[in-house]
């Protein structure tokens, strides 16, 4: 029965037998196709993965011959150092000393500039900026506009167009004649004493009609104001009382 059916033709003068071999052949193309695209991919992994490599080792060998440059240039400086530490101390003087200090921080600046190392410097006067400069201190005077440069205390240095440290210096700022004169009061904003009392007075007023009566049994004024008694509690003010007046505890009255 099977064999019938594999031998017999579709509708379309096909056999079932030639469908088979034919989605046999598709699917081993489609599994060579597979095949060399996964190949293809790999090659292209391995590639990338050596070019890599390749850039890591190219970025190491860069940054060693930077290095060796900058080294090779600062050993010159070295030298200077070693050759002036070998004179004789006994017949140095102080300006030969300086002089050659001198002569070796020159050399060590034209090393760095030759690396693309420049020196940042501030001039007094010069406006301060955040970017270049760095403010160690506040100075008060009058020959600066306060946020200028009175002083440098410590040179910076930049790479090309990096920072790589700030100048240090001391800024300006106003003198304590002129932060007085700044903080005075102007004859606009001054209150006018008349109304300076009347609001006293009109406080202490409210503050009175506040409570619902006088503990010590004061009678308030017209105003509704109390007035404080200023006689002291420990002294009673004496009485025309009779010279016969047998009240208890009373002393006797002397003429």
């Amino acid at each position: 029965m099977i064999g019938k059916k594999k031998n017999e033709q579709l509708d379309d003068g096909l056999r079932l037998e030639d469908i088979d071999q034919r989605m046999l052949d598709e699917i081993v193309a489609e599994r060579d196709k597979l095949r060399d695209e996964n190949e293809r991919i790999l090659r292209a992994a391995a590639d990338a993965q050596n070019r890599l490599r390749t850039a890591r080792k190219d970025v190491q060998e860069s940054h060693r011959q930077g290095v060796t440059a900058v080294a090779r240039d600062v050993i010159a400086g070295l030298d200077s150092f070693d050759l002036a530490l070998s004179q004789d101390m006994s017949t140095a003087t102080v300006d030969s000393i300086v002089e050659g200090v001198r002569s070796i921080r020159d050399e060590l600046i034209r090393v760095l500039n030759r690396h693309g190392v420049t020196l940042i410097e501030a001039a007094p006067g010069e406006e301060l900026d955040p970017q270049r400069h760095q403010a160690m201190m506040e100075q008060p005077t009058d020959q600066f506009e306060p946020g200028h440069i009175v002083a440098m205390v410590q040179v910076g240095y930049m790479l090309h167009d990096r920072v790589i440290r700030p100048a240090k210096v001391i800024v300006a700022a106003s003198p304590p004649g002129a932060q007085a004169e700044a903080t005075e009061t102007s004859p606009d904003d001054a209150t006018d004493p008349a109304e300076d009392a009347d609001g006293a007075e009109e406080d202490a007023r409210t503050q009175h009609q506040s409570h619902d009566g006088d503990p010590a049994g004061r009678t308030p004024d017209a105003e509704g104001v109390y007035h404080i008694d200023d006689t002291p509690d420990d002294l009673s003010v004496e009485s025309d009382t009779d010279e016969n007046d047998d009240t208890p505890g009373r002393a006797p009255r002397e003429d």
